[in-house]
């Protein structure tokens, strides 16, 4: 028998000092049980972690000073809600970090006699963490706020946009694929010619030809080229078999013309009306890399993703997150952040340097920011102060002033339905309405939001109530005043990442990537979470042969899976494509079903909360040549906006490839319609959107590729016979194979564990038992007698 010892983490309590770790009392005669399970056969597509049996403490004077008061609700005391830090020891030797939770407080005599508590791994304290969070909760992402005028989406659509946080450059960060999210985008390089013809007879802004009948024929919309002087004009009005009215008087009789097909969704970069359709700016929205939402959480959370994983493998590099929250283009406000803005200190030079940070370093102003810190509580305790002034040059446009918190992502303040010079300020700790604790801090600024566009420039005003100990007074209200260099700062259409980024909770989101990938993740001995795959997990640890240790006399043969085929699929699809798809061939896009040979008739499923959109790789209407631009289209099968489960996507950077027209106007309300007149510009450098991490070619498939099953490739239009390198193929054909193999049991034996081998032994080890040899699906452990119950797989020859 090992001696265990269990040592809790007080919780805190008025204080913000972390307290030591404090060794328990525990009941002699309890056997503490440990589980330890990193995959089940029987649930496969969940991620486990360390738990044990609920067990009991008795209620002496250090378990009571750790629990304090739980059972009284009228105390404020322990919070059970909140997982206490924890370690055990056999033998004074290190073998678990972990978490325990109270459950029950049993009472003898209105005191307390015992607690029943449980013992979780780490990885526990990760899900507690985040709990029902979303990803808009992660304030990190608004680091790549950005301004989405013309120029900026065409720039993240040609290029990508680099960003750096905190000296880091993240490459990148920002682009505008070629996902459209109410249109679907042709390619024609020749206009469809509906009638040519002669004028018969001129009048101003007509088209007059005796000879034609073109009801039914032309739409309004369609282009009258004439092709006497080749000017052009737009159908506005068909008035009746013989006469067209134009958008400009450009015909006159005896003047030939051809009336072509108009589409303001043809994105060929030659040809008529290069200034009216196209890809336009309202049509897209940005994505970012999905490694940055993992940075977000490690950022929000105070975690590490150890590096050189996974979440750092190839499969990871250019794998994108749309920022698809509603249907349709991206509304909103228009708005400017007075941050990373250039201020001017106009009050007396000795109040200016108050706060520079240094000469009293729990309070800085910085390019708009204003940072502070409570120092000190009850005699000394500090009071701040934040003011906003915004002097508009028109007195007619209304705004609002939001005070931000940039530490929490919070507004703190509002003023709404502003007209003409206003102020809103907040104050924090002495002399103001909001308190501060010991420690916390602040770092505020302004934000300004209109429907139209605004014009103004700003004041900030801060103060800072401190006590003054060379003076060995308080000095009340010290305040500095800085104007805005620009007397022309001007709301724009800016997009913050928090208010696009789909509705989903972050444990769902992670959920998703583990079981698209077939991903298993623990906490190794530096706090770390390493996140790998099965495959790779397994290939990682030693060999132990426990024959000795295992008791012979008796184990149990027992099938490996209690069901019959396993299906691995997307979220219900809502673009167009993937819902005809789904009606051609009566099943979802990029799914696969595994069948084994077997009679029992259940099914596992594994659903993925994410879209998955079957993308289209444009061929031109004309001359029917495949375009090297492959597009995304977001309708439904009605041609309407839609809106689904968020995307998950690759992105491939096109360089020098087919030419696109870009166009700076807006969509019309008619589909397909031209455009306003707007500029132009011809791309042959873009993002596009696929399923797979590469083009490849037409025999070497992409290296990675997000489809379950055996799809055939959008843009190289071939499925490799099969081996195309899909989720399953390269992430869960050996482990499910393996288990539905009529060859592989589970094979159950009790073993007495000498402590050298419960201090190394991990799940990712290989057991061999007499001659053969197992992996762990799942082991429980006595720990003070090492008495264990192996669940363990064979290996299949």
């Amino acid at each position: 028998m090992q001696k265990l010892i269990l040592y809790i983490q007080p919780q805190l309590t008025n204080t913000t000092t972390t307290q030591d770790f404090v060794r328990v009392d525990l009941m002699e005669e309890d056997l503490i049980s440990l589980t330890q399970v990193i995959q089940d056969v029987s649930d496969i597509d969940k991620v486990f972690t360390d738990y044990s049996r609920t067990f009991n403490l008795p209620a002496s004077k250090t378990n009571n000073k750790i629990f304090k008061h739980w059972y009284n609700p009228d105390i404020q005391g322990f919070d059970a809600n909140v997982f206490c830090e924890s370690r055990i020891e056999l033998n004074h030797l290190h073998f678990r970090f972990g978490k325990i939770q109270l459950n029950e407080v049993v009472m003898k005599h209105n005191e307390p006699s015992m607690y029943k508590v449980t013992f979780f791994g780490n990885t526990v304290s990760f899900k507690d963490k985040i709990n029902d969070d979303q990803l808009s909760d992660l304030v990190w992402l608004n680091n790549f706020n950005h301004n989405a005028d013309a120029t900026y989406v065409k720039d993240a659509l040609e290029n990508g946009k680099d960003f750096t946080v905190d000296s880091v450059s993240y490459t990148n960060a920002i682009i505008y694929p070629l996902i459209a999210h109410s249109q679907s985008y042709i390619y024609d390089s020749s206009n469809v010619v509906k009638l040519t013809g002669t004028a018969t007879s001129s009048a101003n802004d007509k088209l007059v030809d005796t000879t034609k009948n073109f009801t039914n024929i032309v739409l309004v919309g369609d282009v009258v080229k004439n092709t006497t002087d080749n000017t052009t004009a737009i159908v506005n009005s068909i008035d009746d078999n013989n006469e067209l009215t134009l958008s400009s008087d450009i015909m006159s009789n005896g003047e030939n013309y051809t009336i072509f097909e108009a589409n303001g969704l043809n994105i060929y970069a030659a040809g008529e009306n290069l200034t009216q359709r196209g890809v336009v700016p309202e049509d897209l929205k940005p994505a970012i890399p999905v490694k940055n939402i993992i940075k977000a959480i490690e950022e929000q959370y105070n975690i590490t993703f150890k590096t050189s994983e996974f979440l750092d493998s190839a499969a990871m590099t250019n794998l994108y997150f749309w920022l698809h929250r509603a249907k349709g283009r991206i509304t909103g406000d228009l708005l400017t952040e007075l941050t990373n803005t250039t201020f001017n200190c106009t009050s007396p030079t000795s109040n200016c340097n108050h706060f520079n940070g240094v000469l009293y370093p729990s309070v800085q102003f910085s390019n708009g920011d204003y940072i502070f810190t409570q120092a000190f509580t009850n005699t000394y305790e500090e009071g701040f102060k934040f003011t906003a002034t915004i002097t508009p040059a028109s007195s007619t446009i209304p705004y609002s002033i939001e005070i931000v918190d940039s530490l929490t992502d919070t507004i703190v303040a509002t003023a709404n339905n502003l007209l003409g010079t206003q102020s809103h300020s907040i104050g924090y700790g002495k002399l103001q309405t909001n308190t501060l604790a010991l420690n916390e801090s602040k770092r505020l600024f302004a934000r300004v939001r209109s429907v139209d566009p605004l014009t103004f420039s700003a004041t900030v005003s801060i103060e800072h109530s401190y006590f003054d100990t060379t003076l060995g007074r308080y000095d009340f209200g010290l305040t500095a005043n800085y104007n805005s260099q620009s007397s022309s700062i001007v709301t724009s259409a800016t997009i913050i990442i928090t208010e696009q980024i789909p509705e989903i909770k972050i444990k769902d989101f992670l959920n998703g990537l583990f079981r698209a990938f077939n991903l298993t993740a623990y906490v190794d001995f530096n706090n770390q979470i390493v996140v790998r795959t099965l495959d790779s997990y397994y290939s990682g640890g030693d060999t132990f042969d426990i024959t000795p240790f295992v008791k012979t006399d008796e184990h149990t043969v027992s099938e490996a899976l209690p069901f019959s085929n396993v299906d691995l699929e997307y979220s219900e699809p809502k673009s167009i494509l993937a819902q005809t798809f789904r009606s051609m061939n009566n099943r979802r896009y990029g799914e696969l079903n595994y069948i084994g040979d077997a009679t029992k008739k259940s099914e596992y499923k594994i659903t993925l909360p994410f879209e998955h959109m079957l993308f289209e790789r444009l061929q031109d209407k004309t001359s029917g040549a495949l375009t090297t631009a492959q597009v995304g289209s977001f309708l439904d099968d009605n041609l309407e906006p839609s809106i689904g489960q968020p995307l998950l996507f690759y992105a491939i950077y096109q360089q020098n490839q087919d030419d696109i027209n870009f166009l700076e106007s807006t969509r019309p309300e008619t589909y397909a319609a031209l455009c306003p007149t707007g500029t132009n510009s011809t791309l042959n450098d873009y993002w596009i959107p696929s399923a797979c991490n590469e083009l490849g070619t037409s025999s070497t498939p992409p290296t990675y590729n997000l489809n379950f099953g055996s799809e055939i490739n959008t843009y190289t239009l071939t499925d490799y016979g099969g081996n195309n390198n899909s989720l399953f193929q390269t992430y869960y054909t050996n482990y499910i194979t393996r288990v539905f193999n009529k060859k592989t049991r589970i094979f159950k034996f009790s073993a007495v564990l000498p402590l050298k081998v419960l201090l190394t032994l991990t799940l990712d080890d290989l057991i061999v038992v007499g001659t053969r040899a197992y992996t762990i699906n799942k082991m429980s452990t006595k720990l003070q007698s090492g008495e264990t119950n192996f669940e363990l797989l064979n290996e299949p020859t």
